[in-house]
């Protein structure tokens, strides 16, 4: 289906001592989901098309653990919007686009798939650069543009001792991420007099 694993990144706060553990703790506690991807109208793309991305909200995520006397609970909430690379890893050409989730394209519209491209908030990539054989020549390149979907997630905790309110807050810069996979391809239309 074109999309990868996903994988967690988490940028850690500057804090010292048992509340440094415990927030570690947070961290460990609270996997957090990526988005799910599917690509449409086809899993090919054509170089200067639109390419629209359905990217799924996850779910909240609400756990919790005990460890030592102490119980953290977690509430985590994705948040948008979302933020899309499209793989293309040549000087100056990869793009980055934050969306809407659950923006992609639709195929009982009346709109065409460049008026949907339109839209407010619509999660749609444009490629410029074909993957594989180049032609006679040319080095060839990757099969498929492997790109992300990026979802930061707000997360609120509370830390008890023994059943006493020990600390709560919440945290930002937790991010889950989806990869996907696209073949991008060129047409070629022959004029005729």
């Amino acid at each position: 289906n074109g999309v990868a694993e996903t994988m967690q990144v988490a940028a850690s706060p500057v804090i010292s001592g048992d509340l440094a553990r415990s927030l570690a703790a947070v961290r460990r506690v609270a996997v957090l989901p990526g988005p799910k991807v599917s690509v449409a109208p086809s899993d090919v793309a054509l170089v200067g098309e639109p390419v629209f991305l359905d990217v799924q909200r996850p779910d909240p995520v609400r756990t919790s653990i005990s460890l030592a006397g102490s119980s953290v609970e977690v509430a985590a909430t994705p948040r948008s919007p979302i933020t899309v690379f499209d793989g293309q890893f040549a000087a100056d050409v990869g793009r980055t686009v934050n969306c809407d989730f659950d923006s992609g394209f639709d195929p009982t519209s009346d709109l065409s798939p460049r008026e949907q491209a339109g839209r407010p908030g619509a999660c749609v990539l444009h490629y410029d650069l074909t993957t594989g054989d180049q032609g006679e020549g040319m080095p060839p390149r990757t099969d498929r543009w492997v790109g992300y979907a990026s979802v930061e997630w707000h997360v609120e905790y509370r830390i008890t001792r023994d059943g006493a309110a020990a600390h709560s807050g919440d945290m930002n810069g937790l991010f889950s991420f989806t990869l996907f996979e696209l073949s991008v391809e060129e047409v070629e239309s022959v004029l005729e007099d």
